[in-house]
């Protein structure tokens, strides 16, 4: 439907003049969104198939501005080995409870914001204890120690704790939330060689 076959007949009715299909205001206004989301989509489809990656996603209505985070073979290779780093460090190693913790909630990391969901929602401190098999406080002593070592970070948000992972050593894909970026762009674990500011 183009916007110049439109014509309104009263003040809440259109007719499109080439099919001569009726709609309400609210209506069209939903039709015109959906178009203008499927033009999105279609254009982060072409981008990706010329083998570049959009600077923005719409995932779930939402609208995201996003950036490249593991762009080459080398990036992961750097990636990878941090991970292990991490995970075997001799000295200040992490906790067997904070790996543990890691191993579990990497598996829940959502797609481009790099923070912990279960089924679409938030976990609540009770459910993060039951899956990594603790209490309250150890699960207290766990994140910060993991916060400590700029694995994860909280954010309080919408009344509830927010956990995002480093993406720089876990990422959900070839690209991140630029607000997740923002967050750990400092983080001792980002190659030196990635630039985006």
């Amino acid at each position: 439907m183009k916007i110049t076959n439109l014509r309104q007949m009263e003040e809440n009715q259109f007719i499109d003049m080439t099919s001569g299909e009726m709609y309400n205001k609210s209506e069209l206004i939903k039709l015109l969104q959906e178009g203008q989301k499927n033009k999105f989509k279609d254009t982060n489809e072409i981008l990706i198939a010329l083998g570049e990656l959009p600077s923005n996603l719409v995932i779930n209505s939402r609208e995201y501005e996003v950036v490249s985070i593991k762009k080459s073979y080398q990036f992961n290779k750097i990636f990878r080995v941090e991970v292990r780093e991490i995970m075997l460090r001799k000295e200040n190693k992490l906790s067997l409870y904070a790996r543990a913790t890691v191993a579990t909630l990497e598996c829940f990391i959502s797609f481009p914001s790099n923070c912990v969901t279960i089924n679409g929602a938030i976990p609540s401190r009770e459910t993060l204890c039951e899956l990594v098999g603790v209490g309250k406080s150890k699960m207290y002593e766990i994140l910060n120690e993991l916060e400590h070592n700029e694995i994860i970070k909280r954010q309080k948000e919408n009344g509830g704790t927010v956990i995002y992972f480093n993406p720089f050593l876990y990422c959900s894909g070839k690209v991140v939330s630029k607000t997740t970026y923002d967050m750990f762009k400092d983080s001792m674990y980002k190659p030196s060689h990635i630039i985006y500011e």
